[in-house]
């Protein structure tokens, strides 16, 4: 069920914005438009790395330079030179996070597939890697044909599972998931080491999900709710290197947005269907850029839910919410002339590169830099729960992340909710 199309004529500030700029980029988002290239602010712990402030000699020195001073734990891989912006994300880090096996929604191109490139890049013995995406063909195109980002690595590539999924739909994000599952049983015989919900749509046209829900709130954040409830065991199982040694529990990284400031704060995020709650603002009174504020404040209280859950039950598992930046891919397609969102998906060359730097945006590469960081930075150095801006934690920023009570209710209005679509 959709309504017509309305552009959207002002920013989320209230003042109008003309142009490609104000279609594209929506007033908050523009401070962030640089590459993060800071650490997560670590929990210092004796005896435990940690993620330091890198000093300036760090940061003008390379990557290489920086490891050969301080060895990484033998259970980290090395770090490699960085050799693309993806890979900047590792600056600071004394090692990575052992990821034996992976999950990744929406890398069909974008920062998704620069997410699969650069763990392709620093864990070329990855065991399996599953990839979920709307269109195989084109993920199987950008991924694994003639150079493509794990075209260089065969024994990965061969490893690397596509499975199909419609995430306006529950039931189709549950078997993904469950398909997801018995992949890396059958490939690497473990559990799961990393979870990165990458899949989104933004500022859509108003439209209804065959479930009942509004297509944002469906797509950003109820089936990668139901895909991580389904993932559960496996992500508290983890993965097991090729030797046979258990790395521990996994990490589930959701990609969220400074959009999420439009809800800042809101005390209560209601999650209505159609069919109980008609008459609800999502359905009568559709604003595309609020309904995507919502939709990303609810990845946050998602991820800072799932980690307080898990670690009063003591299972190890970690979970982080990122802002990517404002990033040229496919996401922009609803903002953006015709000519320009057909080649958002990959880094941008010719005409499209020169509106990228015009409109001040962050290139694929450069906005996978925060689901990379929060994949790989070690447990005892990463802040579980929280919401990143930049490499920071501004969780501060969100009221909801500050009230406890309103992060689990949520949680379990959300279960609620994929519930009464199961029934």
């Amino acid at each position: 069920m959709a309504a017509a199309f309305v552009p959207a004529t002002t920013s989320f500030l209230g003042s109008r914005v003309s142009g490609a700029v104000g279609a594209l980029c929506p007033t908050p988002f523009l401070s962030y438009s640089s590459p993060s290239l800071s650490t997560f602010p670590g929990r210092a712990a004796t005896g435990h790395a940690g993620v330091a402030a890198a000093s300036s000699t760090t940061r003008r020195s390379t990557l290489q330079a920086s490891v050969a001073a301080r060895p990484p734990s033998p259970s980290s891989p090395p770090l490699p030179v960085p050799r693309t912006a993806t890979h900047r994300a590792t600056r600071g880090l004394s090692g990575l996070r052992p990821i034996h096996t992976a999950l990744i929604t929406g890398a069909s191109g974008g920062i998704g597939a620069e997410t699969v490139a650069a763990l392709g890049q620093l864990y070329p013995d990855l065991r399996c890697l599953v990839v979920a995406v709307r269109d195989t063909e084109k993920a199987r195109a950008r991924l694994l044909g003639p150079g493509g980002e794990l075209s260089a690595n065969p024994r990965l590539a061969a490893a690397t599972v596509l499975v199909p999924v419609e995430l306006e739909s529950v039931a189709s994000a549950v078997a993904a998931a469950e398909e997801a599952v018995a992949a890396v049983k059958r490939v690497a015989g473990c559990g799961l080491d990393l979870f990165v919900a990458n899949a989104g749509v933004m500022a859509c046209p108003q439209a209804v999900t065959q479930d009942g829900f509004e297509k944002q709130m469906a797509i950003n954040h109820l089936s990668h709710a139901a895909m991580t409830r389904t993932l559960l065991p496996a992500l508290r199982a983890g993965g097991i290197a090729a030797d046979g040694t258990a790395v521990g529990p996994g990490r589930a990284v959701f990609v969220s947005s400074t959009a999420a400031l439009i809800a800042s704060r809101y005390s209560t995020l209601p999650l209505p269907n159609i069919s109980t709650n008609p008459s609800a603002a999502p359905f009568t009174s559709y604003k595309r850029w609020v309904q995507y504020g919502e939709s990303k404040l609810a990845n946050a209280v998602w991820a800072a839910g799932l980690a307080a859950r898990e670690a009063a039950a003591g299972t190890g598992v970690t979970a982080v919410s990122v802002h990517p930046g404002v990033v040229a891919t496919e996401l922009g397609r609803y903002l953006v002339p015709g000519w320009l969102a057909g080649r958002m998906g990959s880094p941008p060359t010719g005409l499209s590169a020169l509106a990228v730097k015009a409109l001040g945006l962050k290139t694929p590469p450069e906005g996978a830099i925060a689901s990379v960081r929060a994949a790989v930075t070690a447990d005892d150095a990463m802040e579980n729960g929280a919401y990143f801006i930049d490499g920071k934690n501004k969780s501060a920023l969100l009221k909801m992340l500050g009230d406890p009570v309103a992060v689990d209710t949520f949680y379990d209005e959300t279960l609620a909710a994929l519930d009464a679509v199961s029934t």
